[in-house]
């Protein structure tokens, strides 16, 4: 189960941040050139799949499913054993994966990304709905400012808000968001 794989992710997402998303290379996720006669989201959709824009949409089902897997409580209840005995619960792996990995991922890619990718921008809606989801959710305060963060920068982006266009979510409540992180700190 994928589950069994939660510090492997962890370090494979903090690792595609620091080396992929925080890059000055202007070509990274950059809009696919339109051959002639192809409109901007023809091009968009005829994305390849090993391009960095197929790879982000393959890494973003990933966290969908993961999200939906955390929100349905689909994690087991076992405990990892690490080579010096100590033991972490797989549900502390899980939402150290969620809420630290994933939705710093999440935040740096909505930042480089530029542009619609067609047809499959719907990922981005169902991935906005899960993290409102993810605060409603979970009890933790902490995973509760995180989730609010990233729902308030998608919310105040001209680009993304269309994501949250039809989501119950806190950063709606603009002026009260200030007492909303106020009263979970």
């Amino acid at each position: 189960m994928s589950q069994d794989f939660w510090p492997l992710k962890i370090a494979l997402f903090d690792y595609i941040i620091n080396s992929y998303m925080d890059s000055v290379d202007p070509k990274f996720m950059a809009k696919p050139e339109e051959e002639e006669g192809q409109e901007d989201e023809e091009a968009a959709e005829n994305t390849d799949d090993n391009s960095d824009v197929g790879v982000l949409l393959k890494l973003i089902e990933i966290i969908n499913k993961d999200f939906e897997d955390y929100l349905a409580d689909e994690v087991r209840r076992t405990k990892l054993q690490y080579p010096n005995s100590k033991k972490f619960p797989m549900k502390t792996l899980n939402e150290k994966y969620i809420f630290e990995s994933t939705l710093d991922f999440i935040k740096a890619t909505l930042k480089r990304k530029t542009y619609d990718v067609g047809s499959v921008e719907l990922k981005f809606y169902v991935l906005a709905k899960n993290v409102a989801a993810l605060f409603y959710h979970t009890q933790d305060k902490r995973n509760k400012i995180k989730a609010l963060e990233l729902l308030k920068y998608i919310f105040e982006s001209d680009r993304h808000a269309k994501y949250l266009d039809n989501v119950k979510h806190p950063a709606k409540k603009g002026r009260q968001n200030k007492e909303v992180l106020e009263e979970l700190n």
